[in-house]
């Protein structure tokens, strides 16, 4: 079940309150949108439906205006709109219970999605139904022959709606008339007819075509044994062979002439080819020789690391071992303190007085030392304590057995008496016993009327629960975006991924998921001022010296990082710019 999906309705018999699931309030709505339909409790609960479905009906005959205000036949709009739209509007419509008006308001839709000029040409009829192509009945013919409302006259009509007839629109168009049809045939020019072909019906000579051909036969007409027709087809068959040579040799020089300059192009490539493969294996060379110094560089650096570490690993084991041994010590130190006050305890009150300024002097804090038991202060501060240990004399109450003895035999003989006053009560308790039923009675029934006080109350404490979720439920909807991008956004999200990787390097530690932002934080601002405690003992100079040699190294290392990555991407450039030399050109050449 998902509860953000589930919604809850109330109608008019019902009171509204709170519905909860699961320690969750569903959202109480009054209207929701289910497979389609928009669900509705009350006497007009298929209003809305039906009006979004009038919408839906109208989306979908936008989307094909195109086609139902081209020039095409009715029929075939019909088929369209029966197969796209009236599907949109009857979509469970076999469940709804309207009102006498709502069939009024589905057919108004039906007739304005006719053009002006459809509705004029069909006059349809106020809350009567129709088929809407195009076809109607005889019956429905006879009612309608006395409109009860007109339609304007569209821009196209040439008369008066009175003065028009009404006819029965069939499904060609071009049975109407001019003025009322949908489309009407282009009025197109006549083409152009192509030239004749030139061809000379008196006889000519052959120097009229070709100028050159003088010199053989110096302008005599040439004759065959046929017709003039064979002549004439002899000069025609000449002059286009010669056309055809000149538009060849035309070719061939084009030909030659891209070859040409193909080759220059081919020379120019080549060139550049062998210089930015030289440059690119000099290139290599370079940061193959950059790479290997910075590889010997990082592998000393990790062969002193991992000396820093052994040696680290060492103090560590010692230092663990004494602070063994120390709370070893602590622990019998804290079991005869106890002893101590324990015998303090027994020791008559006069001396109890006159040496509780010794007692209640505190010469070790034990609590302490096992919290701080490896900072430097607290070995100084027992090394203090052995040297007052050293000092303090013994002051003991009990110096033989015998005083203990004597004074655990008296704890013995106020036991008895307090065992003698036990019994002596016991008599009086029997006697409040007896009346113990009557006193309950009372007492249970006060304790009912509690309990229902408590109910009512428990019930108001309830509802301002409830309350009080609905107002934090408001309260989160209107601060969602800022909430979103204090907690959830991506600069938190990579804020939260670098701190936590800074743990995890810091401390050696697997991620959590149960980590967070300021829990991080705090561990390490508490590393931070650790460390910062331990280099007050250090020479600062020193420790600014060796911070400045480090940022240095980075720098430098970046820097060349950077230099190298604009290398690449001018690598890839000219990479890219010889592959698409290479390719063939996208157009052609004339």
């Amino acid at each position: 079940m998902n509860l953000d999906k589930t919604k809850v309705m109330f109608n008019d018999h019902i009171i509204p309150g709170p519905v909860i699931v699961e320690s969750a309030v569903l959202e109480v709505v009054s209207e929701y949108t289910y497979l389609g339909q928009i669900i509705q409790l009350g006497r007009a609960n298929f209003e809305k439906e039906a009006d979004r479905r009038i919408q839906l009906g109208w989306a979908a005959y936008g989307k094909l205006r195109h086609i139902l205000n081209s020039a095409i036949p009715q029929c075939l709009k019909t088929k369209v709109f029966n197969a796209c739209v009236l599907p949109v509007m009857t979509y469970g419509a076999e469940t709804w219970t309207l009102t006498a008006l709502r069939p009024y308001y589905t057919i108004t839709f039906m007739t304005n999605r006719l053009t002006t000029d459809e509705i004029y040409k069909r006059r349809l009829e106020k809350n009567k139904l129709r088929a809407f192509s195009a076809i109607c009945s005889d019956e429905n013919e006879k009612e309608n022959e006395n409109p009860k409302f007109k339609v304007n006259n569209t821009k196209n009509a040439t008369s008066k709606v009175s003065e028009q007839e009404i006819h029965k629109i069939e499904h060609n168009p071009f049975n109407l008339a001019s003025h009322v049809r949908l489309f009407t045939l282009r009025k197109s020019e006549k083409k152009s007819s192509m030239p004749e072909p030139f061809i000379t019906n008196d006889p000519r000579t052959i120097c009229d075509i070709d100028k050159t051909f003088y010199k053989i036969i110096e302008g005599r007409p040439l004759r065959q044994f046929s017709d003039i027709k064979v002549y004439m087809r002899n000069i025609r068959d000449i002059t286009l062979f010669r056309a055809n040579i000149a538009y060849r040799r035309d070719q061939i020089i084009k030909i030659d002439t891209a070859l040409r300059d193909e080759y220059t192009e081919y020379e120019k490539i080549e060139t550049f080819f062998t210089e930015t493969k030289s440059n690119f294996v000099r290139f290599a060379q370079e940061c193959y020789e950059r790479g290997k110094i910075v590889e010997a560089l990082a592998n000393a650096k990790s062969i002193e690391l991992d000396k820093m570490v052994d040696q680290l690993e060492n103090y560590s084991f010692i230092c663990v071992k004494i602070r063994n041994q120390l709370s070893g010590l602590l622990a019998t130190f804290e079991n005869l303190d106890k002893y101590r006050g324990f015998l303090f305890s027994l020791s008559p009150m006069s001396w109890q007085n006159k040496f509780m300024s010794h007692f209640n002097e505190n010469i070790i804090d034990v609590n302490y030392l096992q919290e701080n038991i490896t900072s430097a202060e607290t070995i100084n501060g027992l090394k203090v304590t052995l040297l007052k240990l050293q000092k303090v004399s013994p002051e003991l109450f009990f110096d033989e057995p015998k005083q203990l003895m004597t004074i655990c035999d008296d704890l013995g003989k106020q036991c008895l008496n307090y065992m003698k006053i036990n019994v002596f009560a016991n008599n009086i308790i029997v006697q409040v016993m007896k009346y113990r039923g009557f006193y309950r009675k009372i007492v249970q029934d006060e304790v009912f009327e509690l309990e229902e006080f408590i109910e009512i109350f428990q019930k108001y404490v309830v509802w301002m629960e409830d309350k009080e979720k609905e107002n934090k439920a408001i309260f989160e909807r209107i601060l969602l975006n800022e909430f979103h991008e204090l907690f959830a956004s991506y600069d938190t999200a990579k804020l939260f991924t670098c701190v936590q990787y800074v743990n995890t390097r810091l401390f050696e530690t697997p991620e959590d998921p149960k980590d967070s932002l300021s829990l991080l934080t705090g561990q390490l601002e508490l590393q931070y001022l650790e460390l910062t405690s331990q280099l007050d003992c250090l020479d600062q100079e020193i420790v600014k010296a060796a911070t400045n040699e480090l940022f240095a190294e980075d720098i430098k290392m970046m820097k060349m990082a950077h230099k190298a990555q604009r290398e690449l991407k001018e690598c890839d450039l000219l990479s890219k710019a010889l592959y698409t030399s290479f390719e063939p050109p996208r157009y052609k050449r004339k």
